[in-house]
């Protein structure tokens, strides 16, 4: 159960989970189903009060899944600016909310993924230093990646090429 007080004294809006401090006008009166299809028919100022109202949910949510607050907050801005460029295929305003997590939710996939392909090493088994210290391992690194150099040998020449440009040669 919510309840809201405005002390117009202190230009202050009080809720038992939000304290939004500035002025208070009829946007922040208005529901984000309203909101939204006012934003479908061309309503910048609907879409920034939309953006504010929903941006510190957006925030947690994303954080939650990359655990970083620079990638998080990248992720809600493409995940805003995804759901502006798409504003009239929303067909039901009231699912706002659920189509804001799921965009999230595929923008930080996005960046997990990217970051998984980044911390891959692929390495020539050629290049592997038979002379160090670590001789057991160096060898059965080099088994490995002759495994995997056979594997790829079996494969057409244009599927060889491309993993050959994605691993190797990015």
């Amino acid at each position: 159960m919510q309840f809201f007080v405005l002390l117009e004294e202190k230009n202050i809006f009080y809720g038992t989970n939000l304290a939004v401090y500035g002025t208070f006008n009829r946007m922040n009166d208005k529901s984000y189903i309203e909101l939204v299809t006012q934003a479908k028919s061309g309503d910048q100022r609907a879409w920034n009060v939309l953006q504010k109202r929903f941006s510190g949910f957006a925030d947690k949510f994303a954080f939650k899944i990359l655990n970083d607050e620079d990638l998080s907050q990248d992720v809600v801005q493409e995940s805003f600016w995804d759901l502006y460029q798409n504003l009239e295929k929303i067909t039901t305003p009231s699912a706002f909310p659920t189509l804001l997590k799921r965009v999230i939710i595929k923008h930080g996939d996005r960046i997990l993924r990217k970051k998984e392909r980044q911390n891959l090493v692929f390495v020539d088994p050629n290049q592997i230093d038979q002379n160090s210290k670590h001789s057991h391992s160096s060898l059965l690194e080099k088994e490995c990646y002759e495994t995997i150099f056979k594997n790829v040998k079996k494969l057409a020449p244009s599927d060889q090429k491309l993993i050959d440009l994605y691993y190797y040669k990015n």
